[in-house]
């Protein structure tokens, strides 16, 4: 039997120790780069988490961009009226403050509806006189509306200063220029759609001959953030037109261009989806439900009445033919 000398369970057992020692440097050095990869990735996603919540802070100075006002008050409006009226002072959101509006009339005596109009962001009514003379050349009544902040309206834009706003119109031209609530169609093009979707939800709840006809969107978004983040990652979003117009009852329109390149086209697909009755396919119009849509080819975020205009207002006009009036 041969005899393993001193020197040589020595020299093994060295080389033993020197084995272990390398594998366990070697395992203590994975974890630590492990753990600077976690760190690093967390400290990234905080970042921009924090990125995401000075966003939502400055939220409302990021969305509205109004432009110089394109108009005077003074200006000759003439067949149109313009009107100042006072938001915020009643009704659901006084809390905002109080502001005067500008708001432009264009009457039509032979329309069966009138068109409230939520205009888009880098614009006021003035720059859109000749898209309103052409809804009543259709023949349609308009009444449209500047956002506090934007045009010759008093205030600052914010969120819920839009909601007061659009209340304030709403009871303008219900109660002052009488017109019949169910012979209203609510519009809104882009972030207009945030008014118009909210007030078409808070009017839902009412009295049948108190309510809208409808509710027209032009290129909405499912809500502020998710233009950017794509997923619903801040609980305090902006203009949730997914989930709002779920609970709006009454016939439906959406229209986008496909190649929208502002808000992305899912979006208007998912406002669509989600208004009643829910799914991908139109559905007949009834006093409390129904949806119509329009995915216009090759049109952009802002060109829509441009690309296809006759396609457009053909839509809105057979639409507003198969609204039941009663």
């Amino acid at each position: 039997m041969p005899v393993i000398c001193d020197a040589d369970s020595d020299a093994a057992w060295q080389l033993f120790a020197s084995a272990s020692c390398d594998a366990c440097c070697r395992l203590r050095l994975m974890l630590f780069l492990i753990n600077r990869l976690v760190l690093s990735l967390l400290l990234i996603l905080v970042v921009i988490y924090a990125g995401l919540l000075w966003l939502a802070w400055r939220a409302d100075r990021i969305i509205f961009q109004p432009p110089p006002s394109s108009y005077l008050d003074k200006a000759p409006f003439a067949p149109y009226q313009l009107f100042h009226i006072t938001s915020g002072a009643n009704g659901p959101h006084t809390r905002v403050g109080i502001a005067s509006i500008t708001t432009l009339y264009f009457p039509n005596p032979h329309a069966q509806f009138t068109l409230l109009m939520s205009h888009g962001n880098a614009e006021d009514i003035g720059q859109n006189c000749d898209l309103y003379e052409e809804y009543r050349r259709r023949g349609f009544a308009v009444f449209a509306y500047d956002y506090r902040g934007y045009g010759t309206s008093t205030g600052i834009p914010t969120e819920e200063g839009t909601y007061a706003d659009a209340y304030a119109a709403w009871d303008y031209l219900v109660n002052t220029l009488r017109a019949p609530p169910s012979r209203i169609i609510l519009h809104g093009t882009s972030v207009g759609g945030g008014p118009a979707v909210e007030l078409a939800e808070r009017l839902s709840i009412a009295d049948q001959d108190q309510r809208p006809a409808a509710l027209i969107l032009v290129a909405p978004f499912r809500s502020a953030f998710t233009v950017l983040t794509k997923f619903p990652l801040i609980p305090w979003d902006k203009f949730p037109n997914a989930r709002r117009i779920m609970n709006v009852r009454m016939p439906v329109l959406v229209v986008q261009g496909e190649a929208d390149e502002v808000i992305p086209f899912v979006h208007g697909q998912k406002v669509f989806y989600n208004a009643q009755p829910t799914g991908d396919n139109d559905a007949s119009l009834t006093r409390t439900s129904g949806k119509q849509h329009l995915w216009i080819p090759h049109a952009g975020h802002n060109d829509i009445f441009r690309v296809a205009p006759t396609l457009y207002f053909d839509k809105v006009q057979s639409f507003a033919n198969e609204i039941p009036l009663k």
